[in-house]
Order: structure tokens, then sequence, then C-alpha cells
């Protein structure tokens, strides 16, 4: 081959990546600025929300427990007391659907006798608890009342909830707040970098929690002294939710 085609070959090679290097040095600070205007075409923000919410429900278990040396008396006192206070309870308004049995235990109660060293039996215990569980709140204070008219009853572990629809309402409710908490700041971020804000991208829920704050009272059979049942004051429910949000940039 000629040496003058050879040096031709050179200089076209030689061109070639010329071209190739000036276009690298060209379009790469155009691509990087696409990308930042990519990057800048949405905006991301966090979103709050925070509600506290009064109780609801209301709900106490009475514990009606009997003593006999034989069993069948002392199974028979239960049940007839458990009966009695249910028919007091839906005389006074109370429905039968907001009352639920959740116990019935017999027990034997023995002792050590050291004379023939062996454990005697004293006494059967009969125990049967029934739960209360109302939207009427002020009116579980009657209930309370009721139950102070039997000996053998026990009124405790009283408490105030929100209920499930209660609830469902309230967290949708803030989770709406808290959306539009997120929308209200990335508009202010667009505005102020004279951008209008688009629609949203993405929306994602971060936090969800309940903080509970019961309100519990426990009342013995002392009650049954008391001239009329303590005072109910309702507990709060304070509900958080979080989110975070993605939007276009116009």
């Amino acid at each position: 081959m000629p040496k003058e085609t050879n040096t031709n070959i050179q200089k076209t090679y030689i061109q070639a990546i010329a071209l190739v290097l000036i276009a690298f040095f060209i379009f790469e600070p155009f691509k990087s600025e696409m990308k930042n205007v990519n990057q800048n075409s949405s905006i991301q923000t966090s979103g709050s929300c925070q509600m506290e919410m009064t109780s609801d429900t209301a709900s106490v278990i009475f514990t009606i427990k009997n003593d006999s040396k034989k069993l069948q008396t002392a199974v028979n006192k239960t049940q007839e007391s458990y009966t009695k206070l249910v028919d007091a309870l839906i005389k006074n308004g109370f429905k039968e659907t907001e009352l639920s049995t959740i116990g019935y235990d017999v027990e034997e109660q023995k002792y050590w006798d050291s004379k023939v060293r062996k454990s005697v039996l004293e006494n059967y215990t009969a125990k049967m608890s029934i739960k209360l569980t109302t939207t009427d709140i002020k009116n579980i204070e009657t209930a309370m009342q009721i139950s102070t008219e039997f000996n053998d009853i026990l009124a405790g572990d009283f408490s105030t909830s929100l209920s499930d629809t209660a609830y469902k309402k309230a967290y949708e409710s803030c989770l709406e707040t808290a959306a539009q908490n997120a929308r209200d700041k990335a508009e202010k971020i667009a505005n102020g970098s004279g951008r209008s804000l688009g629609k949203p991208i993405s929306l994602r829920e971060t936090k969800n929690n309940i903080e509970f704050r019961d309100n519990i009272l426990t009342a013995r059979s002392m009650m049954a002294k008391m001239e009329m049942a303590p005072q109910i004051m309702k507990s709060n429910t304070k509900i958080n939710v979080e989110i975070t949000a993605s939007f276009e940039v116009k």
C-alpha cells in the first residue's frame, strides 16, 4: 500500500477520534443539565396529623363468687346472683347484646391439716364473670351501683376506650389531613421557586400508631357501703399518622 494512502487513513482515524472527543465534551454537560432538570421536576415532602379522640365505649367486669361446703350449693348461689344481676341490668336499659359471660370456674379450697399431715377440703368456690360493654358511658355508673346490692358480686376492671367504628372514622380523617399537609408544604416550596405544583406522583404512609390512655377504675365489694358509685371520667385516644408524598413540578 502506498505511503500516501497510509497517511490519509491515519489522518481520517485521528479526525474521527477528535470528533468523538468533541461530541463528548459538548454533549456531556448537556446530559448532566438534563439530569438536574429531571431531578428537579418533582418535590418530595412529608405530612402529619395528630388527633385526640374521647372514648365512646366503656366496659366493666362483674364477678360473682360464692363458697360452700357443698359443691352444688356454691354453684346454685353463684348462678342465682348471676341471673338476678343480668335481669336488673336489662331492666335498667342495658341490652342483652352488651353482656357477655367471660368466665366460669369451680375450685376446691383446701388447707393443710398438720394433724393428719395432708390437704383437707374446706370449701368449694364457684365463680362467674360477666362483662358489660356499652356506649352509654354515663349510665354505666348505674350498672356499678346495681352491683353493690349484691354481697357476692365484685365490680372491677372498668375501662373506657374508642370503638372500632369511631377509630376508623378518625383515622381516615387524619389520613386526609396528613395528605393535605404534605401537599400544602410542596405547594409552598414550588411557589417559592417560581414554579407551580402538579399532580401527585406517589403517596406512602410511613407511620400509624395509637396511644391508648385508658381510665381504669377497680371497684370492690366495699362499694356496697357507699351511697353512690364513683363518678366515671372518660379517657382519650391519640391517633398519629405520617405520610411521604411526591408531586410533579411545572
